[in-house]
């Protein structure tokens, strides 16, 4: 009986012990983030929706909710117009600034920007994405290594390269998927596609699909309509964005490794994406030497290991076909709201056409200015890539205001720009 008492007595000090320190670790948490908090004290700020995740589903939770609410690009244009040109908001333990002023973006992203390197969450995020260290992953003097090696594969010499591709790719779809879905009163049945589509046809699917055959074929000289497997590792190693997915992947570091089922199919995908991509590049290492280079992987082997060209390769189909998918996707979304914008588009077409016989050279494309216009303001209200990526103050700063004053910036603070408030901000635009 007196062991059972003396066992049962260690048992009861140590729940005691343990309950003490994890009060005194709460409590320690709680009253750093607390004293946190108060060095923003001095910034504007919007209410937050929750005591535990801040603004977190305010902010990230409305983006990915922008396809189905049509409320882009709120709320980031509602807090610049009521609360200025630098807001501190919170999500879960990070603490931003959403910055708006031309001179404060300058400062942030040209004049000082060695304090301000990209955050760390975002750096891993990207890193993820394209299998690898990239140009969207990397900092310092690795980021300007590969921007000396990509520069020149975006000159516009040599995208003129690529004109006749893009005419041709775009022609087949247009033939084989737009005008039978315009010409015929029954389901159309395209049995030469991955996915067959029927009458009502999504143009998101047929920008996408065509920008992803475009680039394999410019970028690697891989026809992805012949090889509809590649298409599926490839549309399913992107993240589809929900709530959930878009607080956890810019939020909480290695969320993307998490044993989620969503996760654990993408990880999947992207081993497949990543064998496709090793095969291609071996067959490219494989041929001779003396052959002059026909596609930009060709140009990027020469200066990179395999490793390096599996990301570079990525992270060109991701800049390539999302970016232009998603330009395509929002210009016609404009032009179906204004019928005057599309007769004079398709005014200036003609005469380009009648001029040059088709669209096959840059000349003729050169001087379709006024769609080019269209393109232009198209994109300044709907930005293509909605924020740069977030930057973190590696030392205290103060940010210069638009009426001369300065804002105080602690060490650590995320800095944040929404493409979609700034394109929309009444008082430039």
């Amino acid at each position: 009986m007196l062991t059972n008492d003396a066992s049962l007595g260690t048992n009861n000090s140590t729940f005691e012990v343990a309950a003490a320190t994890t009060s005194v670790l709460l409590g320690a948490l709680l009253l750093r983030f607390v004293w946190s908090s108060r060095r923003f004290s001095h910034l504007p700020q919007p209410p937050p929706s929750s005591f535990l995740f801040g603004h977190a589903f305010d902010a990230l939770g409305s983006v990915a909710n922008w396809k189905t609410s049509g409320n882009y690009p709120e709320p980031f244009l509602s807090w610049i117009q009521k609360y200025g040109g630098a807001i501190y908001y919170r999500t879960i333990f990070n603490h931003n600034v959403l910055l708006s002023y031309p001179v404060a973006l300058q400062h942030v992203l040209v004049s000082n920007a060695a304090n301000f390197p990209r955050e760390d969450v975002s750096r891993s995020f990207f890193r993820d994405i394209v299998l690898g260290d990239g140009l969207f992953s990397a900092e310092g003097k690795q980021h300007d290594q590969y921007r000396k090696l990509l520069n020149p594969l975006f000159t516009t010499s040599k995208i003129k390269t690529f004109i006749k591709t893009f005419h041709r790719q775009t022609q087949i779809y247009c033939q084989n998927i737009l005008e039978p879905a315009c010409n015929n009163l029954e389901p159309v049945n395209f049995a030469n596609v991955s996915h067959p589509w029927c009458l009502l046809i999504s143009l998101a699917i047929v920008f996408t699909r065509l920008t992803l055959s475009i680039v394999g074929l410019t970028v690697l000289g891989f026809n992805f309509d012949e090889n509809p497997s590649a298409i599926e590792a490839y549309e399913q190693s992107m993240i589809q964005m929900s709530p959930l997915m878009m607080v956890g992947s810019y939020v909480i570091p290695g969320f993307t490794s998490f044993p989620l089922p969503t996760l654990l199919k993408r990880r999947k995908a992207q081993y497949t994406l990543k064998k496709i991509l090793m095969q291609i590049i071996q067959d490219k290492l494989a041929a001779s030497s003396s052959d002059h280079p026909k596609h930009l992987l060709d140009m990027i082997l020469t200066n990179s290991s395999t490793e390096e060209a599996v990301s570079r390769t990525v992270t060109f189909m991701l800049a390539g076909h999302d970016t232009i998918s998603n330009t395509l996707s929002f210009v016609f979304g404009m032009l179906v709201l204004h019928p005057d914008v599309v007769a004079a588009v398709r005014a200036e077409y003609s005469r380009v056409a009648l001029k040059h016989g088709s669209l096959t050279t840059w000349e003729a494309v050169s001087e379709l200015q006024y769609t080019y216009a269209v393109i232009q303001e198209t994109l300044r209200l709907n930005a293509v890539a909605i924020a740069i990526l977030a930057r973190t103050s590696v030392a205290d700063d103060h940010i210069p205001m638009v009426d001369g004053s300065t804002v105080f910036i602690p060490k650590g603070t995320i800095m944040q720009v929404n493409f979609g408030a700034v394109n929309r901000n009444p008082t430039y635009w």
